[in-house]
């Protein structure tokens, strides 16, 4: 395991696209990183009771693309 997410990134400098599947505070040391230039996110249109939230300024980003409305067991989401 890397000793830091800087670490984790130069590890991976050779790939095209890096998946960040975690928790709040490492998505937002992803989106401060300063070779962070596109950001796939999973819009979800439900509630949730859940211990974290992670909130993110969709303004930094320019929506590319956009999934229609989709719905898997009664929940509705997008891609983005």
């Amino acid at each position: 395991m890397s000793a830091s997410f800087g670490n984790v990134i130069n590890q991976a400098a050779d790939a095209d696209n890096i998946f960040i599947i975690c928790g709040g505070s490492v998505y937002k040391q992803a989106l401060a990183f300063k070779q962070c230039s596109r950001s796939f996110l999973t819009h979800i249109y439900s509630k949730f009771r859940c211990e974290i939230n992670f909130e993110f300024d969709e303004s930094l980003f320019t929506l590319q693309k956009e999934s229609n409305m989709q719905e898997e067991k009664d929940i509705k989401f997008k891609f983005t």
